[in-house]
């Protein structure tokens, strides 16, 4: 029950981060440039805080981190609701990425605390699937009522969210990071000549849909001979920042390019979730080499026809944009299993450290090629990313 509930907690925290940016773009009339100044800031202090936060729940459980996101994400409600001037923009967007931290670390670690070791990636995927389930579910719903009805109405959606956030609270199982029988029992299973994992820092970073952690420690040695550290990082770089110059101008693009409304952009984005949730259901657990390099090139393929504003109906918009959905997280685990195979499991955080790094440089970036070259030169450095991240791809032997 308490994974179903984090699962719309996380959701809610999905649906405002969408909203932020409309209002920046409707209400602030923001450029390109301005947004993905807003979007590396919000990447910076999500860094930050995901590191102090998993310190916190070292020493004072879990439980606290949903109990001290409750009252920040009420005051970010508040301050974007008002509609003041520009800088509540800026302290929502903080106040989002501080809040959005603390839940998905309380809720990594109270799966890695509560649950068998087993259990953990079945958990992780089913709280991402649920996520972003939900999320879709809210988009949709607020898009059928508008972006204005939701401002107009924020004191009630700020009672059902503090609502929901108490009773999370209550339901969530308590959680204290120790080292607990599990994980002892994964750190003597693990071999001898392998490099001790760190088990928070994979699991708290390690993308929610992954193949089975036996299936990558298996093939270790053997992709070691083959594949460097440094073809997957030269990969993990191309790929954040071609996603950071993609889905940062996203909405831009969607309301000033294509001149399509915000509740048109909600619609979109929500039923492209759910379907995206849906699916993964069905969606591989493991890509060979050829179906990874595929995956990455149709993936480019659709950012293609996105940003040249080739496509323009609602349906097609919907179907790109699950595919991506779906083609990145494929990638992205596909991407941090060649880590953990190339490293043998050494300084997991490494991954995370760049793949932030990227998306922060990415989004900064995003605002000023537009500004530079139109959407010309966006498709360019999409392109030209995409292709970098292809290095690890194809050098895997399997």
């Amino acid at each position: 029950m308490w994974l179903l509930l984090s699962s719309v907690y996380v959701a809610f925290l999905g649906l405002i981060d969408l909203v932020i940016d409309l209002i920046a773009i409707n209400y602030y009339r923001v450029n390109a440039t301005t947004l993905g100044l807003l979007a590396s800031l919000w990447i910076f202090v999500y860094a930050v805080i995901s590191r102090l936060a998993s310190r916190v729940a070292e020493n004072k459980g879990s439980k606290l981190l949903i109990m001290v996101s409750i009252p920040v994400t009420l005051t970010l409600l508040a301050s974007l609701f008002s509609l003041g001037n520009f800088y509540h923009i800026i302290i929502s967007q903080i106040l989002h990425a501080f809040s959005v931290a603390l839940v998905r670390n309380s809720i990594s670690i109270t799966i890695l605390n509560s649950l068998e070791s087993e259990d953990w990636n079945y958990a992780n995927r089913i709280f991402f699937q649920l996520s972003m389930f939900f999320e879709g579910i809210f988009l949709y719903a607020i898009s059928s009522l508008s972006l204005t009805f939701l401002i107009d109405s924020s004191t009630i959606f700020s009672a059902i969210f503090l609502s929901a956030g108490l009773l999370l609270f209550l339901l969530m199982p308590s959680s204290r990071l120790s080292l607990s029988r599990d994980l002892f029992r994964v750190e003597k299973n693990v071999n001898s000549s392998l490099s001790t994992i760190s088990i928070l820092s994979s699991i708290g970073y390690e993308p929610l849909y992954t193949p089975s952690k036996a299936r990558m420690l298996s093939r270790m040695l053997e992709t070691r001979n083959t594949l460097s550290v440094g073809d997957v990082l030269t990969s993990v770089i191309g790929f954040r920042l071609s996603n950071s110059f993609f889905f940062t101008p996203l909405a831009f693009i969607f309301l000033r390019v294509l001149g399509m409304s915000s509740e048109f952009v909600l619609a979109v984005y929500g039923i492209a979730k759910i379907l995206a949730s849906v699916s993964l259901s069905f969606f591989p657990n493991h890509m060979g080499r050829g179906l990874a390099v595929t995956t990455l090139l149709l993936r480019l393929l659709i950012m293609t026809l996105f940003v040249s504003s080739v496509l323009t109906r609602s349906y097609e918009l919907i179907i790109a944009l699950t595919l991506t959905y779906l083609f990145n997280i494929a990638l992205d685990a596909k991407l941090y299993s060649l880590y953990i195979e190339a490293s043998l499991a050494n300084s997991p955080s490494t991954y995370s450290i760049v793949s932030e790094l990227s998306n922060m440089i990415g989004s900064l970036v995003s605002g000023y090629l537009i500004v530079l070259g139109g959407l010309t030169t966006t498709l360019v450095s999409i392109t030209m990313t995409s292709l970098v991240s292809l290095k690890a791809l194809i050098k895997n032997g399997s």
